[in-house]
């Protein structure tokens, strides 16, 4: 008898690894992925210390920035960043500590945004909560 040969299409592998984004299950009510936690914490740190630091210059006169940098081993201008967290809305905080920031969204970005509170939520481009 003959021998029959079959022929099939076939492509090799790639050796690069396929990778895909998996979305969870939209709630409605956003699409965007929640704060990484390591992120959240790194922020909440920075709020602590902020708000200490804060109360520590208003309460001693004799306390400067170049002292706190000093004692906390930063430079002034990483002290003063920090504390610009102690002036944010308090629902923005309320937000960050409940995980409910999106990705993106933390002590880098917003150690830079208006002091003023109504403008917080637009420089961040979020939507405010309803009766914020």
């Amino acid at each position: 008898m003959g021998a029959r040969t079959l022929t099939f299409p076939w492509t090799p592998p790639s050796p690069y690894r396929k990778r895909e984004i998996i979305q969870g299950v939209a709630n409605g009510k956003t699409s965007a992925r929640p704060m990484r936690a390591n992120a959240r914490a790194v922020l909440l740190d920075a709020l602590r210390n902020a708000h200490r630091w804060l109360e520590e210059l208003l309460s001693d006169p004799r306390q400067t920035l170049e002292s706190l940098a000093l004692r906390e081993h930063k430079t002034d201008r990483s002290i003063r960043m920090t504390l610009s967290l102690a002036f944010l809305a308090p629902d923005v905080v309320k937000a960050a500590i409940e995980g409910r920031l999106p990705r993106g969204f933390g002590l880098k970005r917003l150690v830079d945004i208006p002091m003023a509170w109504p403008d917080q939520w637009r420089a961040l481009g979020l939507e405010p909560p309803a009766g914020a």
